[in-house]
């Protein structure tokens, strides 16, 4: 064993050329400790961190580590119960913890307890997190960081490396026979080499798997040259950014296929939103729904912030509407939603089960569910949904939703939304992306802590001439709702009827169903399942 010199760096980075920031701080560390009179290879604990943090990470500490006569050992997510991490080293030994930030709270516990106290002298431990933010603060505060910074230099060398990686995975999870082996890789470069394939490796294990399965003559490789363009088109998931919400689901007491049911929360999901631009959303709204001109521009600068920092998907913090029933505040929060292209999930506050319904029931339950917020990301197939939980003002006289107030509290935390146990999935999953849009006729009937948590903005009654945009977002949302084209929907000036009606009081509503029961008189033609004069097309 010997100290990581000048010669091993230039060796190691030869492979592994976008990782020269961290190989240049491992040198440096090293040095240092040596001055200090640290014997053999040696480094202070390490958090890694950046773009592509996870790629070939292992490959990357193997090699430092055959380098210096030290031995190596990887730990995943799915170790983070078991003993390997823990275990004392009976030589010098580099031990790398990868996702840490998603691991549990009694292992980050461990972790930091034993950062406190000096880990074992013969364990070098390195952390590998996505971003340096998500590891908790109390243990980020005891590593040194070092950011792979070098990967956007060398682009098609790292592209080459993780897609010799998936193949390679691939071929020995469909356990490819040995003399076609050839033939699927060679399939399989020629479609991750399209300029359209995505770059995230788990799109590009979806990818290969549909690819493999949809081509049935692997040696035509011009079918997997342009496979990508025909599958995905120019509107490929890559081309926006994704999110895994669970990384696995527990498999305990799952005799109802809850596993395989909500398979699709451990694959990347897309965060949508991102295609408008703030300013878009906010005009739209402000055309549809003028009298929500502060929830609006409160919408709106927080969307142009997410912007600004590189997050661009629909993103704002939790917001609270109050004022008067009938106003349109579920109506706001599921336009946004629509106009967004994100998942809506309704949830009323003062309904006698709505503690149970958000939370979910678990699988010794006769209908087990995932809590509310994992159901709209799994129905929408979007990592960002709105969630909207109406009458959250009654809550408090409601003592079976008790349960709902703390779980609200508890997403609509940052730290503990990304790490919110589902029961049902018996896993931490990640609700950080949901957005959160709660209402309620009075702002006193709601605890100082809820409030606190969230922005308050009030809503008043829209003023009697706005009956217009009014009518233009309801025919909007119908055209939505039906599929129907939203340039052929009737104007305002054919409801007279709703509109005396709204004059005179009524609520929106109210006027929607007004407006939704004149309008197959209107069209002339009857809406899908819409009676008719009373008559139902069927009787």
């Amino acid at each position: 064993m010997h100290s990581f010199d000048e010669a091993d760096l230039e060796a190691v980075a030869a492979d592994h050329p976008w990782a020269a920031t961290l190989l240049r701080h491992l040198r440096a560390d090293t040095a240092m400790l040596a001055r200090c009179g640290r014997e053999g290879f040696a480094f202070r604990p390490l958090l890694v961190h950046g773009a592509k943090a996870d790629i070939r990470h292992r490959a990357l500490f193997s090699a430092v580590a055959d380098r210096v006569g030290v031995a190596c050992r990887a730990f995943s997510l799915r170790d983070a119960d078991g003993g390997g991490w823990r275990e004392a080293a009976s030589r010098r030994e580099i031990r790398v913890l990868e996702d840490v930030e998603r691991w549990p709270r009694e292992a980050l516990a461990e972790i930091e307890a034993k950062l406190r106290a000096g880990w074992d002298e013969a364990v070098l431990p390195v952390f590998v997190a996505a971003r340096a933010n998500d590891v908790p603060g109390r243990i980020s505060a005891m590593l040194a960081e070092a950011p792979i910074g070098e990967a956007a230099r060398h682009p098609a060398q790292l592209a080459k490396l993780v897609s010799d990686d998936v193949a390679r995975d691939l071929l020995r999870e469909l356990r490819v026979a040995e003399g076609r082996r050839a033939e699927a890789s060679a399939a399989l470069a020629a479609l991750f080499a399209s300029p359209k394939a995505p770059t995230d490796p788990a799109e590009m294990r979806l990818v290969g798997l549909r690819a493999l399965t949809d081509v049935a003559d692997w040696a035509d490789v011009a079918s997997f040259e342009g496979y990508v363009e025909r599958s995905l088109g120019a509107s490929r998931a890559g081309d926006r950014p994704t999110r895994i919400v669970v990384r696995e689901i527990g498999g305990a007491n799952d005799s109802r296929g809850i596993v395989d049911i909500y398979a699709p929360l451990t694959r990347p999901l897309p965060l949508g939103g991102g295609h408008l631009d703030p300013k878009e959303i906010a005009a739209e709204l402000m055309d549809e729904m003028p009298w929500f001109r502060q929830a609006i521009g409160r919408l709106e600068n927080d969307l142009r912030i997410a912007h600004f920092a590189d997050r661009p998907y629909l993103k704002f913090r939790p917001l609270l509407l109050v004022g008067p029933a009938g106003v349109g505040k579920s109506r706001f929060a599921r336009r946004l939603a629509q106009i967004a292209g994100v998942g809506y999930r309704y949830l009323n506050a003062g309904g006698k089960s709505s503690g149970a319904d958000f939370v979910g029931n678990g699988r010794s339950h006769e209908a087990p569910t995932p809590c509310a917020p994992v159901e709209a990301i799994f129905r929408s197939r979007f990592a960002n949904p709105i969630m909207f939980v109406d009458e959250i003002d009654k809550a408090a006289k409601n003592l079976a939703a008790g349960k709902l107030e703390d779980a609200l509290l508890a997403v609509l935390e940052p730290e503990t939304a990304r790490r919110y146990y589902d029961e049902c999935l018996q896993a931490d999953v990640d609700l950080f992306y949901v957005n959160y849009m709660l209402a309620a006729n009075d702002r006193m009937n709601i605890n100082d802590i809820m409030r606190s948590r969230v922005s308050v903005e009030t809503v008043e009654k829209p003023p009697s001439d706005a009956f217009p945009q009014i009518a233009r977002s309801i025919m909007n949302e119908v055209a939505t709702d039906y599929g129907l084209d939203r340039s052929a929907m009737p104007g305002p000036a054919e409801f007279k009827k709703a509109e005396f009606e709204f004059k005179a009081g009524r609520s929106i509503r109210e006027i929607k169903r007004i407006m939704i029961d004149m309008l197959p008189a209107i069209l002339g033609a009857q809406l899908p399942g819409t009676p008719v004069d009373g008559v139902d097309e069927a009787a």
